[in-house]
């Protein structure tokens, strides 16, 4: 009994962990974004606007000496950048997709045909969300759905 359970168990996180190898290098891509790339501040300005507000955050928890990062917000999107390269991408935009041209205003359904089966089906500050990790269990995609519809994406470090 208990080696079907374990079994069981096992076979869920397997195929949680299938799904989420699906996942590529050009899923964490946003346009002319991409998590892990160097900002370029003058690009994105260009790209999106001038940003709204520039926020300086000390990252003393994750490296041996203090550290600073900056979380850029512009016009319906937000870009976390640390040691000089884009941490995370979080947008409401309406022109702009994931990889796979998820974009907001889709459908859960629509996410899940493009993403698969979840590896997590919730998200902090959002009403439902769908969430997809690579080999990596902390770099995903993460989808804020209300009302059956995407209202934000999350794609980068940290979407748990």
């Amino acid at each position: 009994m208990w080696s079907i359970s374990i079994l069981l168990l096992l076979s869920s996180v397997c195929i949680a962990y299938s799904d989420a190898q699906k996942l590529k290098e050009a899923d964490f891509r946003v346009g002319m974004l991409k998590v892990g790339d160097d900002f370029d501040l003058d690009s994105v300005t260009k790209e999106f606007s001038p940003p709204t507000q520039i926020e300086t955050l000390f990252q003393t928890h994750r490296t041996p000496s203090p550290e600073t990062s900056y979380v850029f917000h512009f016009d319906s999107i937000v870009i976390d950048v640390e040691h000089g390269a884009i941490r995370t991408i979080e947008f409401t935009s309406l022109r702009l997709s994931t990889h796979r041209s998820v974009r907001i205003g889709d459908s859960a359904d629509e996410v899940r045909s493009a993403y698969g089966k979840p590896s997590k089906e919730d998200w902090l500050g959002c009403p439902s969300g769908l969430s997809y990790f690579g080999k990596n269990s902390t770099l995903g995609l993460t989808f804020c759905i209300s009302e059956g519809r995407v209202v934000r994406i999350f794609v980068g470090w940290g979407g748990t």
